[in-house]
């Protein structure tokens, strides 16, 4: 394959006015977005790229600015952040993965998660995880509430459970969980109890920061559940 010069590439990228419009619109990253961008101008990636960036202006227009670290986004943190993101996007086919790489780089840039350490993490976490996997961290996330949250409540939900609401094979749940279990993000509660049995299991409470960064609706910052 003729990997063009980064030179060329960029030449193009400058003179795609309709892009750049589209890129320096998004309030507060516009500027840096357009930076970074003009380093890739494949047609396939440009339609990802395009995805991600209606996805971050949406949530940008939602966002009030005033709780927008300016700082962070101008930081090379929030630049390494991005470039993981973009280079993550390149093999993702689902709309829906993008669309949470958008609210995790969105989360990023609030003041009250701008120094969260593992935004990296994240990132990571949803390239390497399946939108069967994050269907089934979402069944956990509705059962949440503010007791969950403050009274150290734990959220149980068997394989049958979950089998039969995402319609999906008994044994491939197990593997999807079993996948999550190695991820640190659900753990089994019956291990190590008398006539243990398999296939129930809760969500790590680790992973409720990562909601607050995977879904902007978000019922951990008490704001309406996500359908």
């Amino acid at each position: 394959m003729d990997i063009k010069p980064i030179e060329e590439i960029a030449d193009k990228y400058a003179n795609n006015t309709i892009l750049r419009g589209l890129i320096t619109a998004i309030p507060v990253i516009g500027g840096v977005l357009d930076a970074t961008f003009s380093g890739d101008s494949s047609k396939r990636w440009q339609e990802k790229v395009g995805l991600l960036l209606d996805n971050l202006h949406e949530n940008f227009n939602r966002c009030d600015e005033d709780k927008m670290d300016k700082k962070f986004v101008n930081s090379d943190e929030f630049e390494a952040l991005l470039i993981s993101i973009i280079e993550a996007i390149r093999k993702v086919h689902e709309k829906g993965k993008i669309e949470l790489f958008a609210n995790i780089l969105t989360s990023s840039c609030l003041k009250k998660y701008s120094q969260e350490y593992r935004k990296e993490r994240f990132i990571h976490l949803v390239d390497n995880l399946s939108m069967i996997h994050i269907a089934i961290l979402n069944l956990f996330r509705n059962e949440m509430s503010d007791d969950f949250i403050n009274a150290n409540k734990s959220i149980i939900l068997t394989s049958e459970n979950i089998s039969n609401k995402l319609s999906i094979d008994l044994y491939d749940c197990e593997v999807f969980c079993s996948e999550l279990i190695s991820s640190g993000l659900l753990f089994d509660p019956d291990i190590g109890t008398r006539n243990y049995k398999r296939g129930s299991y809760s969500l790590h409470k680790s992973a409720i920061r990562f909601f607050d960064f995977l879904f902007i609706d978000n019922p951990t910052e008490h704001e309406a559940k996500g359908k």
